[in-house]
């Protein structure tokens, strides 16, 4: 079996990275509280979030630091238009809302009418009703309604079988110089057998092979949370 450099090991609980940690308490939970103090501004704070019986708010709800990470993104690209695909309760749409400023506007997609619902009460309660447009319907569908549209970030976080449909349709709605960010594609692991178990996992399967390959994209693949794809587009030159 090959033996991996240090420097390969990206996993923060390597013993390699806190062989010097010296502190009561556990490595991880210290490292969390630590990161988690530069993400606290996208804690649900002081957004009023009404939620839905059929899934738990912390199940289906982006964490503050991969929003922190989105925002950092859309700081450093001044990106105003955002897409985003699977809206839930609405939380992540309203921090990008945020990001993206009052001149900036928000479309998110949600197939199922109880989020959506939940979606639209939180938009108005939380004074983003203007500046968020929610789609409701299969994303499949509702993509291909969006023939003018074009976006400078692309947020995909629906149903991970379709995740290379999705992809490849807003290949068409990405600006130049957009970035889009794919959530979730290692799906608890399963993306990793050879064969995944679930057709989410293969979805997701589906997706890395077919960007592992394709050329026209600088992509880069983060083990954060439950794994993250960034794409570019290498031939991107900035909008007139």
């Amino acid at each position: 079996m090959e033996t991996k450099r240090h420097s390969d090991l990206f996993l923060p609980d390597q013993e390699f990275a806190r062989y010097l940690y010296h502190e009561a308490g556990d490595y991880q939970n210290a490292l969390y509280s630590l990161v988690s103090n530069y993400a606290h501004q996208f804690a649900p704070g002081d957004l009023r979030i009404a939620t839905t019986a059929k899934v738990g708010f912390e199940e289906m709800s982006s964490p503050p630091f991969l929003l922190s990470f989105l925002n950092m993104i859309v700081a450093l690209s001044g990106a105003k238009r955002v897409l985003e695909i699977g809206t839930f309760v609405g939380y992540s749409a309203m921090q990008f809302a945020r990001m993206v400023g009052k001149n900036g506007h928000v479309t998110t997609l949600e197939v199922f009418p109880e989020f959506a619902e939940a979606a639209r009460t939180n938009f108005a309660q939380n004074g983003f009703s203007e500046q968020i447009t929610l789609i409701e319907g299969d994303a499949g569908k509702t993509l291909a309604a969006l023939p003018n549209a074009s976006f400078d970030l692309i947020f995909i976080d629906g149903s991970k079988q379709s995740y290379l449909d999705y992809a490849i349709r807003c290949e068409e709605l990405i600006t130049k110089k957009g970035v889009m960010v794919i959530d979730d594609v290692f799906f608890h692991g399963d993306t990793l057998n050879a064969t995944p178990s679930t057709e989410k996992g293969l979805g997701c399967k589906r997706l890395l092979e077919h960007y592992r390959e394709d050329k026209r994209f600088v992509t880069l693949l983060l083990p954060l949370r439950n794994g993250i794809l960034l794409l570019f587009r290498r031939d991107g030159e900035p909008d007139e």
